[in-house]
């Protein structure tokens, strides 16, 4: 699988840019949460939602909040009640056939051709 997305934090006022988390598996979408403490991270390609501490004792860390959806998250939005809605492009399981996206995972120069 390619793992090479990264979360980048950057500071206007010294222009630099920080890198927070690395080998990401298609980071697409990300959401503050209401309170500031963490960001949302949806990885599409292998179904999953990270959650990534920016204050408090956990500051500077990440866990898996969701693993092993049932389909591929893309994008995350705040809600106007507070939670988090997550979007779903494709069911990832099938009863005869593994998902097509999860079968072309560990060929990235397939994914390239295709998406060509």
């Amino acid at each position: 699988m390619n793992s090479l997305g990264r979360l980048l934090s950057y500071d206007p006022q010294t222009e630099s840019v920080t890198v927070l988390l690395d080998s990401l598996f298609m980071p697409n979408g990300i959401v503050l949460s209401p309170d500031e403490h963490f960001l949302l991270l949806a990885e599409t390609s292998i179904g999953r939602i990270l959650r990534y501490w920016l204050k408090g004792p956990k500051a500077g860390t990440k866990e898996i909040l969701m693993d092993n959806m049932i389909g591929y998250p893309d994008n995350i939005r705040l809600s106007d009640h507070g939670t988090f809605l997550v979007g779903v492009t494709t069911p990832r399981f099938r009863k005869l056939m593994p998902p097509f996206l999860d079968m072309i995972a560990p060929y990235p120069a397939v994914k390239r051709f295709l998406a060509k």
